[in-house]
């Protein structure tokens, strides 16, 4: 299973958030391991432009099965 983290523009991308993330990546789909080619993190600052408010945070994951289409899932930062 390979696991890529992308970033928005407002995000700044180094290799410990890499690092973290792949680890969670990892051992939250583990038992998928051999089912999954691909896994792509998206993580972006929806509304960057505005530096207050609790729902700005986005987190989507796309994972790949074999042989299939990825399927995406979206996840939002709640206050």
């Amino acid at each position: 299973m390979k696991i890529q983290i992308h970033t928005g523009h407002n995000i700044e991308s180094h290799e410990a958030l890499a690092t973290h993330f792949t680890g969670v990546v990892e051992e939250s789909l583990s038992q998928f391991g051999d089912r999954l080619t691909n896994v792509d993190v998206h993580l972006s600052d929806e509304n960057s432009d505005k530096k207050d408010g609790h729902d700005n945070m986005r987190c989507m994951i796309e994972a790949r099965p074999q042989d299939t289409n990825p399927s995406r899932q979206a996840i939002r930062q709640r206050p």
